[in-house]
C-alpha cells in the first residue's frame, strides 16, 4: 500500500510561488519606484505544507532578519515577500533558504 501519493513525482525544476505577498501601491501603479527589499523564502521539504501553514511558519525568520537589521522593517511598504516550497526526496535534502535582494 502506497500512502504517499506524491512519492513518484519529481520536484519541479523552477519552484512556483506558493505565496507572494504585497499589493501594488499608488506610486508603483503610476510608474514610480519604491525602495523595497525582495525577501524570498524557499522551503525544501519531503512533505509539502498547506500555503497558510507555510506563510505562518515564515514569521519568525522574517522577524529575525529584521532584528538583525538585514532589512529596514517587515512592513509591506518595506519588503516584497515571496514564499516557495520545493518537494525533495529525503530529509537530508530538507532546508530553508532565505534570500534578500
Amino acid at each position: 500500500m502506497n500512502g504517499d501519493k506524491d512519492s513518484g513525482q519529481a520536484a519541479h525544476p523552477k519552484p512556483q510561488p506558493a505565496i507572494s505577498i504585497g499589493a501594488v501601491g499608488e506610486e508603483e501603479a503610476e510608474g514610480g519606484y519604491l525602495q523595497r527589499n525582495l525577501v524570498r523564502i524557499t522551503s525544501y521539504r519531503c512533505r509539502l505544507l498547506d500555503p497558510d501553514n507555510l506563510a505562518g511558519g515564515c514569521k519568525y525568520a522574517i522577524d529575525a532578519i529584521r532584528k538583525a537589521k538585514v532589512i529596514k522593517d517587515d512592513r509591506e511598504k518595506d519588503i516584497r515577500l515571496e514564499i516557495f516550497q520545493v518537494k525533495v526526496k529525503t530529509r537530508k535534502e530538507e532546508k530553508t533558504v532565505i534570500e534578500v535582494e
